[in-house]
């Protein structure tokens, strides 16, 4: 119905639809089968987990209205707003939550790992999931109480809960749908959305809005061209008004850091970077030529701010910048070995946006490059970091995804949502699981000061540094909602009628 809708009275008033482009295809839109950070902004409009991250940052009640931690931290009891009601007027209960993400551990995941696994794989019950289908510490005690028991303490279960991975939806004709404040119906790669007309917040929302994938290089044509009025992930575009506010009708607002932007680096068995030499050298040149040369152009444009480190200033566990330094210099002395290496096995390096400085970064350093190396399609390279592993270097981002140091977990964790084998490394994971079951806060710093030595030391990734989102959007056509101050915040009601 949204589309046919959209169709038939999309071009009568204008002042009331609203077209926002991605710079990628979002892929499944199945809370479950989320893995990017595209798929989080176009769920982020349909469904709603437990919980979220509020403007100030800290945790605040959205499918739930409240909850208790036991003294153990090893079970949550969740109060459920059953007043909160899907798209097609249903109230959201208990069951709702156990019943999707069960389903969701059924289906066959789009990255390595089942998405809702990154926390429920510490359930009671988990490990027994296929034999008995169910979760056993997963228990409906009423319509509006849910309860979750761990095998052991988990110190951000709670905030874990809060991704859009583990929304409550239902299936109805074969489509999914939530309680958030948008019904999304998909044609031909582009989002119809429409209000939903039972969501429980009253803020203000376009009653038609599309969402169409837009590549970077072609962004600035369409936002002049009205062809897209608002846009996400501009970061990636090099948006001259992003710079210069005084260039027409297009104005830019960027988060804080909201990304870490990395060069995954492929160390399975066989491969050039499995001897971790090859590894600390290509960790060491290229570290020393952006210090020598200073950040290309296609950096600076993203507000990325250079750091070897992978935790934040305030987050506990980072290294003084002296260690850090002494353990990204340790490669210099291998650095003859890559060249001698590459020569006989050329490196295969691609990205899904524009890498030609850290091509051209490579060879003028005599790093011989495979001829297949370059910008390929995101979803290709989302199949070669999960499944198939045919790239030695994958240049990209990934999300901070909050402020505390088990954040990591996401990529980095055998059971992260967003976790490559072509990263994992010898004492990382264990650390980081180690890590989470940790409760007392002073503890945390000396723990996830080895994890961040075992990142210098093992080179899962090169970490380049960290960037802000940024959004753009034509002023005359709408303006940003003042709660856009979360750092990834970028679902499309952020976005509001003029």
């Amino acid at each position: 119905m949204a589309i046919i809708f959209w169709l038939k009275y999309g071009m009568k008033t204008a002042d009331k639809s609203l077209t926002v482009a991605i710079p990628a295809y979002w892929g499944a839109t199945l809370p479950p089968l989320q893995h990017s950070a595209f798929g989080a902004v176009v769920l982020d409009n349909q469904f709603e987990p437990l919980v979220r991250r509020g403007n100030n940052g800290l945790i605040e009640p959205l499918g739930a209205k409240s909850w208790e931690i036991s003294r153990d931290y090893r079970v949550v009891t969740f109060k459920i707003d059953t007043s909160r009601r899907f798209s097609d007027g249903s109230s959201l209960t208990a069951s709702d939550f156990k019943r999707s993400w069960e389903d969701g551990l059924r289906m066959k995941p789009k990255s390595k790992n089942q998405s809702v696994a990154d926390i429920l794989y510490g359930l009671k019950g988990f490990q027994s999931f296929a034999q008995d289908g169910t979760i056993s510490g997963v228990r409906v005690l009423s319509d509006d109480t849910l309860e979750l028991e761990f095998d052991k303490p988990v110190r951000l279960g709670v905030e874990y809960l809060s991704g859009h991975r583990y929304s409550a939806y239902k299936l109805i004709d074969g489509r999914g749908i939530g309680t958030g404040p948008y019904a999304m119906e998909e044609k031909d790669k582009t989002l119809y959305l429409t209000p939903n007309p039972y969501y429980a917040a009253k803020e203000p929302r376009f009653e038609r809005l599309k969402i169409v994938v837009t590549a970077p290089e072609k962004l600035h044509e369409s936002l002049q061209s009205g062809a897209v009025d608002a846009a996400v992930f501009v970061e990636k575009s090099n948006l001259p008004e992003c710079l210069d506010e005084t260039r027409g009708k297009i104005r830019c607002v960027y988060s804080q850091e909201a990304d870490h932007v990395d060069i995954e680096v492929n160390g399975l068995s066989g491969r050039l970077f499995s001897d971790r030499r090859h590894r600390l050298a290509l960790q060491a040149l290229i570290h020393d030529r952006l210090e020598a040369d200073g950040l290309p152009p296609q950096l600076r444009a993203t507000h990325l701010i250079r750091d070897t480190q992978s935790l934040l200033t305030f987050q506990p566990g980072r290294l003084s910048d002296e260690e850090a330094r002494e353990l990204v210099h340790q490669g210099r002395r291998f650095i003859p070995e890559l060249l001698k290496a590459s020569q006989k096995q050329p490196v295969y390096l691609v990205c899904g946006r524009d890498c030609d400085w850290l091509v051209a970064l490579l060879g003028a350093a005599s790093v011989k490059l495979s001829n297949k190396s370059g910008r390929i399609d995101f979803t290709k390279i989302q199949e070669m970091s999960y499944k198939t592993h045919e790239a030695d270097l994958i240049f990209g981002t990934f999300s901070v995804y909050n402020g505390d140091p088990d954040g990591l977990y996401h990529v980095l964790g055998r059971k992260g949502a967003i976790f490559s084998p072509m990263t994992d490394r010898d004492g990382i994971s264990d650390l980081l699981e180690e890590g989470r079951a940790i409760l007392e806060r002073p503890r945390l710093a000396a723990h996830y000061a080895k994890v961040a030595r075992a990142i210098l030391n093992e080179v899962p990734y090169v970490h380049i540094g960290f960037s802000g989102r940024g959004v753009a959007y034509n002023v005359d056509k709408t303006r940003v909602s003042e709660t856009f101050v979360n750092r990834n915040n970028h679902r499309v009601t952020l976005f509001e009628p003029r």
